[in-house]
């Protein structure tokens, strides 16, 4: 397995000529992000680093004026966002498997629980269960199926 190859593939189908609506949706998320994080560090937290934030996203922003600069960054922050939802999610899908599958299996196994029902029983003619026919057959009741 070629991690790297992978990324790439996801990046090459994920890519697509973006429109000039992308552009500026993406533009005024990078001036909004950086300013509200310049400006919790900037009064909130009485940082200086909080101006360097606020020109960050003024610089990104302003930057959408040159189309060919700005698609090129289009690019490169749609190849980061790919590349860090690939590690994320699998982070993800790791921890949710050991912290709650496992265990589950694992309780699930010590008190015997088996909510299948996949024990075989050589006694047994059938496994179908019977079940009971409902008392409202009128048409509301099959157009509200849940």
């Amino acid at each position: 397995m070629n991690i790297i190859k992978e990324i790439k593939d996801e990046i090459k189908a994920a890519y697509r000529e973006p429109s000039k609506r992308d552009l500026n949706l993406l533009a005024l998320i990078f001036l909004a992000l950086p300013s509200i994080i310049g400006a919790y560090l900037l009064y909130w937290k009485g940082s200086s680093n909080g101006k360097i934030w606020i020109a960050i996203g003024l610089a990104l922003f302003i930057s959408r004026l040159i189309p060919p600069l700005f698609r090129k960054i289009y690019t490169i922050w749609l190849s980061f966002s790919i590349v860090l939802g690939y590690f994320v999610s699998r982070l993800l899908l790791t921890l949710i498997f050991f912290l709650v599958m496992i265990p589950t299996g694992l309780l699930m196994r010590i008190f015997a629980k088996d909510p299948m029902e996949r024990k075989l029983d050589p006694n047994a003619t059938t496994y179908w269960q019977k079940r009971e026919q409902p008392t409202d057959v009128s048409v509301e009741r099959y157009q509200r199926q849940f």
